[in-house]
């Protein structure tokens, strides 16, 4: 499907052209505005906006881009918007999603999608200048603590000044992890609330294939695709230049595509990703742990792209240079002079190592409830689900993840639902020798391949035995 069939229509882009919202607005962003084929931004609109007059007219901005879409029927169109607003002056997030002016038109929806990002690129592209999370804001918290303190914010220990910008930009970040979590309980529910029965409903990870989410758009059932994450991600860490199963996984998208099935991959959204400082162990008979290493504030590499960035539904951000963003919880303090955020040389301080431990702390729990939360989301609408590799390398058990994810689609799952598992040779070999000797499991064997295959276990060992340095599948 060419751009030319495709319409993209944009509520709050519609929002902040209209004259009555600009009405609203303070002189001095008129006087910006005059005579500019410029319109105000959203962060201006809902700064000095109050959020009553934003829901009023966000209807009438619905209603247009409804007329529009009418006028010009195409045969994809999307009305795209924002489930949840941040009032930056009131501090306070809220929805001025309206079901009824979704519905007051000829036109019907047939699916609802959230579009969602890792948090750092989300910060990144919030962050520039003139934007909420403009570096220099720094500035202010610093001074905040400071008149707290009584005392001059130029006057604070660099130590000090660095544990005001790790807080300042830990704030930052939870507040974003927060609104997006907020705009899925809205998406859902409004997915769920749509015409006599509700409509499809799934979040997309952006750095995912465009064609896919299109094949989505279009009718096709989602299928979610489990698979180990951590194991592999350390196994990257240890040896550099094998990277195989980050390559097989990432093809996956694209070869159920040609199969006319549409994948959801969890690697979308690659966050948890936190450096812990080297292991100190104590020598003994045997090898224990002195504590549990502080995290650096250093991030490892994210997840590798599936495709190039024009196939991909995500844009990266203007303002970075560093897609990973190993270095963004790194500590910085604010130099006075220069009037910027500067890292400090050598090595950081117990008081700002510790400082940095408690932020990845504190970042790495809400990482780790969304994580959970989002990939359940996404099991809740997918019609299918994919069990890619789960004894990867011989793993003995599945990850809690995907035990979590197994066990809440087994409750979910109807009739037309489909769960498939894939599974290596190279895999599964080292699980089944492992466990072969408890009686349960070669019993529940014995009956599978005898009622499924029609073969008793002897005779399916020596199988395996003779494939045993091949990399057949096994599939089940």
């Amino acid at each position: 499907m060419g751009e030319k069939n495709i319409g993209v229509y944009d509520i709050e882009d519609t929002l902040c052209d209209l004259p009555e919202i600009r009405a609203m607005l303070p002189e001095s962003i008129k006087l910006k505005l005059k005579g500019k084929k410029k319109k105000p931004s959203m962060y201006e609109v809902c700064w000095n906006v109050p959020k009553k007059k934003i829901a009023e007219q966000w209807k009438f901005a619905v209603a247009q881009c409804l007329r529009q879409m009418g006028d010009e029927r195409k045969r994809l169109n999307i009305l795209a918007g924002k489930a949840v607003y941040y009032g930056g002056q009131r501090k306070e997030f809220y929805s001025v999603v309206d079901r009824v002016s979704l519905e007051n038109s000829d036109i019907h929806a047939s699916r609802v999608a959230l579009l969602v990002d890792d948090v750092y690129d989300m910060f990144s592209r919030l962050s520039v200048e003139g934007a909420l999370f403009d570096l220099s804001k720094t500035r202010a918290y610093l001074e905040d603590v400071a008149d707290d303190l009584d005392i001059e914010a130029r006057k604070l220990r660099v130590d000090c000044n660095s544990e005001c910008c790790i807080q300042w930009k830990k704030n930052s970040l939870l507040m974003l992890l927060w609104w997006r979590y907020l705009a899925g309980v809205v998406a859902e529910n409004t997915a769920l609330n749509l015409g006599d029965k509700g409509v499809d409903f799934m979040v997309w990870g952006v750095k995912q294939r465009m064609d896919s989410f299109v094949k989505w758009l279009n009718g096709s059932k989602p299928v979610y695709v489990s698979h180990p994450i951590s194991e592999p991600r350390r196994h990257r860490l240890r040896d550099p230049n094998r990277k195989s199963f980050e390559r097989e996984i990432n093809t996956i998208q694209k070869d159920m595509l040609t199969r006319q099935m549409v994948a959801v991959m969890p690697t979308a959204i690659d966050e948890y990703r936190f450096g812990r400082e080297p292991l100190e162990k104590k020598a003994s008979k045997r090898l224990t742990l002195v504590q549990i290493p502080r995290w650096t504030g250093r991030l490892k590499k994210r997840w590798p792209l599936p495709a190039g960035r024009k196939e991909l539904l995500w844009s990266p951000p203007r303002s970075t240079t560093d897609p990973d963003y190993q270095d963004l919880l790194l500590p910085r303090y604010w130099n006075h002079e220069t009037k910027d955020l500067k890292r400090k040389e050598g090595k950081p301080s117990t008081v700002v190592r510790q400082k940095i431990h408690d932020l990845v702390e504190d970042l790495s729990e809400q990482v780790r409830f969304q994580i959970s939360s989002r990939d359940h989301l996404i099991v809740s609408h997918a019609k299918g689900l994919v069990v890619y590799r789960p004894h990867w390398l011989g793993r003995k058990d599945l990850s809690s993840g995907v035990q979590a994810e197994l066990e809440h689609w087994s409750k979910i799952a109807s009739e037309e639902s489909r769960c498939a598992f894939v599974h290596f040779g190279s895999d599964v070999i080292p699980y089944v020798q492992a466990r072969a000797s408890k009686e349960d499991l070669k019993n529940a064997v014995r009956e599978v391949l005898r009622e499924e295959y029609g073969v008793d276990l002897g005779e399916a060992l020596k199988i395996i035995a003779q494939r045993k340095t091949g990399g057949h599948q096994l599939r089940y």
